[in-house]
């Protein structure tokens, strides 16, 4: 019994790898994961993450320049991130957002 846990370890060691890229973690028809991969690069902004800060009191908001400071401080910690995070977009004028500005708009609370 300790001699085929020993080679199981043996085994398990030499020929198991370590892949933490996830388009890797299944098994995925060559073709699929191809376009996969293509369209993640043709569209990269669904693989975004968003950071969304609001008042702890919506009654009460912050300062404008409570809320620059906030968002430079948050950007700054952003961008350390090298190996995950490629770029970093804050404070963005509404105007700017085309298409996607209809995403942004106060909402009323009940």
């Amino acid at each position: 019994m300790r001699r085929a846990a020993g080679l199981s370890i043996a085994l398990a060691v030499s020929r198991l790898n370590i892949d933490t890229d996830q388009d890797n973690l299944f098994f995925i028809a060559r073709r699929i994961l191809h376009e996969y991969l293509d369209y993640i690069n043709k569209f990269p902004e669904n693989e975004a993450m968003y950071v969304l800060i609001e008042p702890a009191d919506p009654r009460k908001p912050p300062s404008l320049s409570r809320w620059t400071e906030l968002a430079e401080r948050v950007a700054e910690k952003m961008r350390a991130l090298t190996t995950v995070v490629s770029s970093v977009e804050y404070r963005t004028p509404v105007s700017e957002l085309g298409g996607d500005a209809a995403a942004v708009r106060r909402q009323k609370r009940a």
